[in-house]
């Protein structure tokens, strides 16, 4: 969140954009409101602001026994940078109020698609979460150590079922073992996460793999 004390004049592209979040309850669904001082279209609304915050939302709603209801986002500055990826993504036509491309969805297209719970146990949940970033840390000082994911006998499916598989995938593309980076991909239950993880990995593969040809043949 957004601390003027802390971030204005701070150097750095990473600047926090969100200045407030509001929760309410409206017929028996959790609705959620972010305000956001400043917000880049590709990067922060539709990239990060729309896993991250939604995410936060599925856990308020779950942690207090309530379905999930409407996610508002409100920007003072909203804006896109004209770049590369910009020049890709102009001329896709989006519905701003339900986040669906006016062509066909992807994940609509799916057969049974599966979803897991964020939270089944919220104090187990909580344990789990400060054991994964424990562990997470440590991968990310020495790569050696992700393998340790496994020894964890994982209950919260938002771990078992999604956040380990994630992370060893991860992994092994930095290893450049796309192969066994694919398995941990397939094990992550829910579609969606599935979908856009397999979709990560393959980009990095391809990109990987034609970098070696020009090598080979240049």
């Amino acid at each position: 969140m957004w601390d003027a004390n802390k971030d204005l004049g701070r150097e750095g592209k990473d600047l926090p954009c969100n200045t407030n979040i509001y929760f309410k309850v409206r017929d028996e669904a959790l609705q959620m409101t972010v305000c956001c001082r400043s917000n880049d279209m590709l990067w922060g609304t539709y990239g990060a602001n729309v896993v991250h915050m939604s995410m936060l939302q599925e856990y308020m709603a779950e942690a207090i026994g309530i379905r999930i209801g409407t996610y508002y986002q409100i920007s003072d500055s909203f804006h896109v940078y004209h770049n590369e990826v910009w020049e890709r993504m102009k001329h896709l036509e989006i519905d701003p109020l339900t986040f669906r491309a006016h062509t066909r969805n992807p994940y609509d297209v799916l057969e049974n698609p599966q979803h897991v719970p964020l939270i089944t146990d919220l104090k187990r949940f909580h344990s789990e979460l400060e054991e994964f970033f424990e562990l997470l840390t440590q991968i990310i000082i020495s790569d050696a150590n992700y393998p340790r994911l496994d020894k964890v006998n994982w209950i919260s499916p938002a771990f078992k079922d999604v956040a380990v598989p994630m992370v060893k995938a991860f992994r092994l593309h930095k290893e450049r073992d796309y192969l066994n980076s694919y398995r941990e991909v397939m094990k992550i239950l829910p579609t969606d996460w599935m979908t856009a993880c397999f979709d990560w990995i393959r980009k990095r593969d391809t990109l990987w793999s034609l970098t070696k040809q020009e090598k080979t043949h240049g």
